[in-house]
């Protein structure tokens, strides 16, 4: 994959060393979703604790996991010999950590001294067998995909050090965005939950089966995720049937379970074999969502819908993770029914936003090709929910970087001319704000009755906020979040929470695209159009060793690249050394160099080779060019 971009782990590096040397005992948290390299990036921020000196020779890091194929995968990222070479690991790193599972590191917190506690999958910390890594004097990092819990228990940490996106990963190149293929059964499931044996019929695993061998072109290795043991073994006598029926396109139909697995070996020897296959359908229950790594999977089916946002960030991170096997489509197939009590099915919008599910807002995205269209379509949205806040200060917002805008309704029922209002969520207070959200979304209903506290003693919100500062503002926010939180209760549909995710969209002439497709550096033309010379011209220069690289280039300098073409078109059969005399004594009468002298050469080539379809236009959008 091309241009991946790393350099959000160096950030992450130098926010939680920051955070730490300021204060010891701090309990901080590391968001970074499944494929971004949470465990690599705290295990770099321990080295560089090392190497800074602030965890002596002497010292132990104690990280916690509560699977033991956690265990094995986070011992192999820092025994690996290439990540030691690459990210210069210390000769003592692997003697200093000590990755244990839950009941163990417990024993071995009570009985050794640690520096610093790590927490793998830190969303189960709100579970009681917990509590000790937080009551002991020590400092805590946990990891997640996710700073949110599906059983609305408090996260124990202080602060989030750091955080990104799924969209952010996306855009870095990171890890790739799935193609969602929604599919309704048209079976009606008259459930209360994801864990119902009304799921688990005859006619929809014949349905699931169905829909899946009609794609068998394009999803080549498939994990499925169900609720129930039962439904597992159920499901796969299904699928083993069909594949026999229709000559075997895959290569093996597998399940695996807490209890068993269809060739009845070892965990860790069965999901190896299952690596090791290149076509193939494994049916799971809970077991595959945290902790494995396959990148050849290119699909997740959602066998069962399920309520928990968490649980449904955790499955598709199966198949996001940048793959070996260099898949150029990765699909998540999920599954739903027309169901008579199961009221909230996920958005997969979800998966790209910060917000904690527990009161159920409504996303919503929004995308815009530039600043005129953003503040048209914020326009739209304050016009339709009667918004009359005017703080919003859109030169903010509007530049490209991530925005989102919560709008909310306070009143005890809603109706057409009810006065809404927002909380915008951008900048450099996003997170702070997602934050303040979240914690007062998850503990309304606890915190309800001393918000005041809650937010200015304990969540350290400061009283001169843009917003938190204003009471009325404060007390609509709480009193909109504990009508959802009724809301839930009663079984109603939350109405009142709106979460509008903004996201640019390229906007490019479809002849610009196809000009710079063989470019190495294309994805840099195009975050640049806007900026650089959008009114100008891009040349496209041929490299020594085969391939093009794009340069904007004014019109100023356009007109002397093509001078220069010209009085080497006349020479063009010379010696290469009197070409190079020619352009060097032309530059040279110059101020400036009109382009990077690494494509001294190339135009050179251009000539010599006569190459046609070389500049690009971007006023006239056409392409320009004739040796």
């Amino acid at each position: 994959m091309e241009n991946v971009d790393y350099s959000f782990q160096d950030e992450a590096i130098k926010n939680i060393c920051d955070d730490f040397k300021t204060n010891l005992y701090s309990k901080l948290l590391l968001v970074i979703p499944t494929g971004g390299g949470k465990t690599l990036t705290a295990i770099r921020t321990i080295n560089k604790l090392i190497k800074d000196g602030f965890i002596k020779p002497e010292e132990k890091i104690l990280w916690v996991c509560h699977r033991i194929q956690l265990k094995a995968q986070t011992t192999e990222v820092i025994n690996n010999y290439k990540n030691k070479i690459k990210f210069n690991f210390c000769d003592s790193l692997s003697k200093t950590i000590h990755v244990e599972l839950v009941t163990n590191a417990k024993k071995l917190l009570n009985s050794e001294e640690y520096k610093f506690v790590i927490i793998d999958e830190a969303h189960h910390c709100g579970a009681r067998g917990y509590d000790c890594f937080f009551t002991k004097k020590i400092g805590v990092l946990g990891l997640t995909a996710t700073p949110t819990r599906n059983d609305d228990k408090e996260l124990k940490f202080e602060k989030v050090s750091y955080s990104i996106s799924f969209l952010d990963l996306i855009k870095k190149n990171v890890i790739l965005k799935p193609i969602f293929h929604d599919v309704n059964t048209n079976i009606t499931v008259n459930a209360d939950d994801e864990g119902s044996s009304l799921f688990n019929t005859t006619e929809r695993n014949n349905k699931i089966a169905e829909i899946i061998f009609e794609r068998t072109d394009i999803y080549k290795k498939v994990i499925v995720f169900v609720s129930t043991n039962k439904h597992v073994e159920d499901l796969w006598a299904t699928l083993k049937s069909k594949n026999e029926s229709l000559g075997l396109p895959y290569n093996h139909i597998g399940f695996i379970h807490s209890l068993d697995n269809d060739l009845k070996l070892s965990t860790e020897d069965y999901l190896n074999y299952h690596k090791s296959l290149s076509s193939s359908i494994l049916i799971n229950c809970k077991i595959l969502n945290e902790g494995y790594d396959d990148p050849s999977i290119n699909t997740v089916v959602m066998g069962v819908p399920t309520k928990s946002v968490l649980y449904y960030v955790q499955c598709v991170g199966r198949v996001v993770r940048s793959p070996k096997q260099n898949w150029k489509d990765v699909y998540v197939l999920d599954l739903f029914d027309d169901h008579l009590n199961m009221k909230y099915r996920i958005n997969n919008l979800w998966l790209f936003s910060d917000i904690s599910d527990s009161l159920e807002p409504i996303v919503i995205e929004q995308k815009y090709k530039n600043p005129i269209d953003f503040n048209e379509k914020l326009n739209l949205i304050l016009k339709k929910y009667n918004v009359e806040d005017t703080r919003l200060n859109y030169d903010i917002y509007n530049n490209g970087s991530k925005f989102s805008l919560l709008v909310f309704n306070y009143n005890r029922s809603i109706s057409a001319d009810s006065v809404w209002k927002i909380l915008p969520i951008g900048g450099e207070d996003y997170y702070k704000y997602i934050n303040i959200y979240n914690s007062l979304s998850n503990n309304i209903s606890s915190v309800y009755n001393y918000y005041n506290r809650y937010l200015f003693d304990i969540l350290k919100v400061s009283r001169e906020d843009t917003f938190f500062s204003e009471d009325c503002f404060v007390t609509d926010l709480v009193t909109a979040l504990k009508h959802a939180d009724n809301e839930i209760i009663s079984k109603e549909k939350v109405e009142r929470l709106k979460y509008f995710l903004f996201s640019k969209i390229d906007d490019f002439p479809d002849l610009f695209l196809k000009f710079i497709d063989n470019c190495i550096n294309k994805n840099v033309l195009k975050k640049n159009y806007d900026s650089l010379n959008p009114t100008g011209y891009v040349f496209k220069m041929p490299l020594v060793f085969g391939g093009f690289e794009g340069c904007y280039v004014s019109k100023e300098n356009y007109e002397f690249i093509l001078n220069l073409i010209c009085d080497l078109e006349k020479i063009k059969n010379y010696d290469i050394k009197d070409q190079n005399k020619l352009v060097f004594a032309k530059i040279s009468s110059l101020n400036k160099f009109p382009i990077d002298l690494k494509f001294i050469l190339s135009i050179i080539y251009l000539v010599k080779f006569e190459l046609k379809d070389y500049i690009y236009d971007c006023n006239l959008n056409k392409i320009l060019g004739e040796i």
